[in-house]
């Protein structure tokens, strides 16, 4: 039987040989460009989400630059506002010093003691209110400060990290 098969590939011209062999070659040049397209493709996707993750970070390194200037310059802008507060402060504890001064001289300089005790009244009532009214002042001139920064602070903030805006 073995002599039959080689009896009828031996009458198969060359030429079906070579044609078949061809063939062969170019179906696994076809297997190979396939699964190499299938790789390409693999490789690409896993690129593009490389860029998307690269893209993100550096978005996200974006905004936290962005929100670590605006808390400093918060904080410069806190401290020159606590700053004035304390110059404020000192302002008006020397206001009082100086309303006491007088409130201590006022009643020395008259002769009568009826008119020593108006005036010692008046200069007490009137540095009792002006003292007030500049501790009142003091603590809104605070409240105003702290409240204007965290507005501005916030919206600055919002605006780093909305799209399409600029951080002012």
């Amino acid at each position: 039987m073995s002599a039959l098969v080689l009896g009828a590939l031996g009458r198969i011209p060359v030429l079906a040989w070579v044609l078949v062999a061809v063939l062969a070659w170019g179906g696994w040049q076809r297997w190979q460009a396939v699964r190499t397209a299938d790789e390409l493709r693999t490789v690409t996707a896993q690129v593009e989400a490389a860029n998307a993750a690269v893209l993100a970070a550096t978005e996200a390194a974006r905004r936290a630059a962005a929100l670590q200037e605006i808390v400093d310059d918060q904080t410069r802008k806190l401290d020159q506002a606590r700053a004035d507060a304390d110059a404020a402060t000192a302002a008006g504890q020397r206001l009082r010093a100086q309303l006491a001064a007088y409130r201590r001289t006022a009643g020395q300089d008259s002769t009568s003691a009826a008119v020593r005790s108006a005036t010692d009244t008046a200069a007490s009532v009137l540095a009792d209110v002006l003292g007030r009214c500049s501790e009142r002042r003091e603590e809104l001139a605070r409240f105003a400060d702290a409240a204007h920064a965290a507005g501005r602070t916030c919206e600055r903030a919002y605006d780093s990290l909305t799209p399409g805006r600029d951080a002012q």
